[in-house]
């Protein structure tokens, strides 16, 4: 009989910050003049996301465009798994985006017969609004998960 694995629970000796492993910029970096592709290209089925801080604004290190970020969604000190047994923090737009990839998938299973430019049009139709993001991407604002759900919602209606 094969012996369970004992499920290990999280202590606080478990969580460490560092650095991420990828270099971020030191920066803001507006990419409509200094393109970062695949964020850049200009595409319906492309949904490109700025790292939201905590206070609001874009994160220190996030890139920003107006006419080639479409949203901001929260990226900074999310709480992540480094390793096999290890957890700590990370900050950047690849912390972000997951935000927006899981509401996408909670659009489609509201209604799986969405196409992209619809998912893009619930997800950027209904941020929240942000004076900070104004001249910083498409929409001017960040995620709102429950506004592009309740957007299909009475799409479906």
């Amino acid at each position: 009989m094969a012996k369970e694995k004992e499920e290990k629970k999280v202590t606080k000796k478990d969580i460490k910050k560092r650095p991420s492993k990828k270099k971020e910029n030191v920066n803001k970096v507006d990419i409509d003049k200094n393109p970062y592709y695949p964020a850049s290209f200009d595409s319906d089925n492309i949904i490109t996301v700025a790292n939201l801080g905590f206070d609001g604004q874009l994160y220190q290190t996030s890139n920003y465009g107006l006419n080639s970020v479409d949203l901001a969604a929260p990226g900074t000190n999310i709480f992540v798994m480094q390793g096999k047994n290890s957890y700590g923090y990370e900050t950047g737009v690849s912390m972000a985006t997951p935000f927006v990839s899981g509401t996408v998938a909670t659009l489609l299973l509201v209604d799986s017969h969405l196409d992209s430019m619809e998912l893009k049009a619930a997800i950027c139709d209904t941020v929240t609004k942000n004076p900070s993001l104004t001249k910083k991407c498409r929409t001017g604002g960040y995620l709102n998960s429950e506004g592009a759900v309740k957007y299909v919602l009475e799409k479906k209606m």
